[in-house]
């Protein structure tokens, strides 16, 4: 059994969209999947399962429609991705994890990595010593004025992928409760 995170584009953000997170739980738990833990009330939820991703990720989406009436995109990563989604992350020594890091330090998960094309597209945003760096799926930000308001940030559609942020905080949260479901 694997342990995965699922990661919701649009749940649980503003007014539209909106499930308790005991609920999106038992969605879970009711889909067969084991160990379910859900963190904060921005949706992500935490899993084991023996079934591949694209499986794993039509199951929960549609699992979501049958239960709560609504479509949102999910991204999931495996706990070995997270662990070097974290250990990789890069602008550590521009604002170092903490209160300051959470506000400018982010990871955009992408359902795919994006096309060179895209890419450039995207990089035309980069505004006022924002920066950027992928890796395979995962786009690694710098906003040193925090992401309400950051050009690039609001341009990740631009990467042709459905795509959630998430910050370094955040990060670093989902991936040592993914260590621990493994141990």
């Amino acid at each position: 059994m694997a342990v995965f995170a699922a990661l919701f584009k649009g749940l649980n953000v503003g007014a539209k969209n909106r499930v308790k997170m005991d609920d999106l739980k038992r969605m879970f738990e009711s889909l067969g999947f084991l160990s379910v833990q859900a963190y904060i009330q921005s949706g992500n939820i935490l899993f084991k399962s023996g079934e591949e991703e694209a499986v794993l990720r039509t199951k929960i989406e549609q699992g979501l429609i049958a239960s709560f009436g609504f479509y949102a995109p999910v991204l999931l990563r495996g706990a070995d991705e997270l662990e070097t989604a974290l250990n990789s992350f890069p602008f550590r020594e521009t604002d170092p994890p903490g209160a300051a890091g959470a506000q400018t330090l982010y990871i955009a998960f992408l359902s795919a990595a994006p096309a060179p094309e895209a890419l450039k597209r995207f990089s035309s945003y980069k505004s006022g010593g924002e920066d950027f760096l992928v890796l395979k799926r995962d786009v690694f930000l710098y906003l040193p004025h925090g992401v309400r308001g950051s050009k690039l940030a609001g341009h990740l559609h631009l990467l042709d992928n459905s795509a959630t942020l998430r910050n370094l905080n955040t990060l670093s949260s989902l991936a040592s409760m993914a260590k621990m479901m493994t141990e």
